[in-house]
C-alpha cells in the first residue's frame, strides 16, 4: 500500500545501536549482546563501574548481570543524550535497580521523574498501582504518597477483586525480588 514502510531485519534498530563501535571497551549483557563503550564516560558516572575499570579490565569484554535492554537504557542515560523514554513498569523497576547498584544518581533522579510526568507512559497518572510498588520498593516517599492517594480512588482495597488489581499491577519480578 501507498505510504506504508517496509520494515526489514536491516531498518529495525538493535538494542545496542550507537554502541557498536568506537568505544575502548565491550561490555556483554546477560542475552549475549555486546557494547562498544567509553570507558571514560561510565568512569565519570559510577564510581562502582570506575572501580571496576581501575582494576584492569579494559582490554577485555566484561560480563554484566544485566539484559541487553536494561544494559541499553543505563548507557543511555550515561551518554549525553535526552532523557530515553521508559514504556514499561518492568524496565523502569530494573532501570531504578541499576541506577542503585551502580551509584549512577543523575539516572535514579531522571527516572524517579518519570514517575510523576502527565504524559509518561509509567507515571502515577497512568499507573497508579503500578507506581505504587516501585515507589515504595525503592523508598520513593513523596511518590508512592500520591500513588496511594490516588489508586486509593480507582480501588477499595478491602475487597478482594481489587486486592487482585494491586498485585496483578505489580511489575513482574517485583514481588519476587
Amino acid at each position: 500500500m501507498a505510504g506504508e514502510i517496509e520494515m526489514t531485519a536491516e531498518s529495525i534498530p538493535t538494542v545496542n545501536e550507537g554502541f557498536t563501535r568506537g568505544g575502548d571497551l565491550t561490555l556483554r549483557s546477560t542475552d549475549g549482546i555486546q557494547f562498544s563503550v567509553h570507558s571514560i564516560l561510565l568512569s565519570l558516572a559510577s564510581p562502582v563501574l570506575s572501580e571496576l575499570f581501575q582494576n584492569g579490565n579494559k582490554n577485555q569484554v566484561i560480563q554484566f548481570s544485566e539484559n541487553a535492554e536494561v544494559l541499553a537504557l543505563m548507557l543511555k542515560f550515561v551518554y549525553p543524550t535526552s532523557t530515553p523514554a521508559v514504556s514499561t513498569m518492568s524496565l523502569l523497576n530494573d532501570g531504578i535497580r541499576v541506577a542503585n547498584k551502580y551509584q549512577i544518581e543523575s539516572m535514579k533522579t531522571r527516572l524517579r521523574e518519570q514517575l510523576v510526568l502527565v504524559d509518561s507512559p509509567v507515571s502515577v497518572y497512568s499507573n497508579p498501582l503500578g507506581v505504587l510498588y516501585i515507589a515504595s520498593t525503592h523508598g520513593f516517599t513523596a511518590e508512592a504518597g500520591l500513588a496511594a492517594s490516588l489508586a486509593s480512588e480507582q480501588c477499595d482495597f478491602g475487597k478482594g477483586d481489587d486486592l487482585k488489581k494491586v498485585l496483578d499491577a505489580a511489575p513482574i519480578g517485583v514481588l519476587n525480588s
